[in-house]
């Protein structure tokens, strides 16, 4: 969809409205406490009201934009503007097309955007064979180490799905920690040599150890999640050339990674609905 198409789709308050209803109740809207289908909508309060038991429910209930008094057809925008670009949108570029004089207010949407990416990342783990991986990134000015792990199609020898994790150190029981959280357990994992990774074996299926005895061995023994890595730094330094949250830039790139074959902006409205975040924004 592009920009054209999307200003004609959401033209308006009430667009927006109406297909967030029709992406939340598909089948149309039932009451939660009495399971009644009858009920009319208080376009006033974004709101349903059940004719039965007059339980009412507003349509951003329970989704990332709950207790926002932005309104939807700027998060919309928001959302398409996050996810149109291949490379990203920085927080100054998101401000300025949304015409915000204050940045900040872009800051805080980008990191609940952020945060329901999270959300739907963390909902399945890498399984298959996995290749392993710790590498430098930077943070506030300071160095930060990130666990990466990369699924590959074993037929193939494609990459599936890519998860980051920062951790705090390379010590074993650190990188064990981060690797459990986001592969399964039943997954072969391939890993360079380095002493950090001799007790991966206990926690997967069967674990790999590649000692490389140059840098220019990753591209045999490890290619794809040294080749992701890389781009994940492009990514960040490319278009967000300095992060304060490291964390969910790597949960963006990540979710951006994984759906690369689908609709991006279909697919964050989803994610939208689903998240409920835990702060009010305003």
């Amino acid at each position: 969809m592009n920009l054209l198409e999307f200003q004609e789709r959401f033209a308006d308050e009430d667009s927006c409205e109406w297909y967030l209803i029709q992406l939340r109740w598909p089948d149309g809207y039932v009451c939660e406490t009495c399971g009644s289908k009858e009920a009319w909508y208080m376009s006033a309060r974004r709101s349903y009201e059940c004719r039965h038991c007059n339980h009412q429910r507003s349509i951003t209930a329970e989704t990332m934009f709950q207790a926002s008094h932005t309104s939807l057809r700027e998060w919309f925008l928001a959302l398409y503007l996050v996810t149109e670009s291949k490379k990203g949108i920085s927080v100054l570029q998101l401000a300025h097309h949304l015409g915000m004089k204050d940045s900040r207010r872009a800051a805080r949407m980008k990191k609940r955007i952020q945060q329901a990416m999270t959300a739907r990342n963390e909902r399945y783990l890498l399984q298959g064979f996995v290749e392993l991986d710790e590498a430098v990134f930077i943070e506030n000015g300071e160095h930060a180490t990130v666990l990466a792990a990369v699924s590959v199609e074993e037929e193939t020898g494609h990459p599936k799905y890519v998860r980051f994790q920062v951790v705090e150190n390379m010590k074993a029981a650190t990188l064990e920690s981060a690797a459990v959280s986001v592969i399964d357990p039943s997954s072969d994992i391939a890993t360079d040599a380095h002493p950090s990774h001799n007790r991966l074996g206990e926690h997967f299926n069967e674990h790999i150890s590649c000692k490389q005895e140059k840098p220019s061995d990753a591209a045999q023994y490890l290619p794809w999640v040294h080749l992701l890595i890389s781009n994940a730094k492009r990514f960040i330094n490319g278009t967000h050339h300095a992060v304060n949250h490291l964390q969910g830039y790597m949960e963006e790139f990540s979710w951006r990674f994984n759906r690369r074959f689908c609709d991006l902006f279909q697919q964050i409205l989803v994610a939208s609905i689903s998240y409920k975040p835990a702060y009010r924004l305003q």
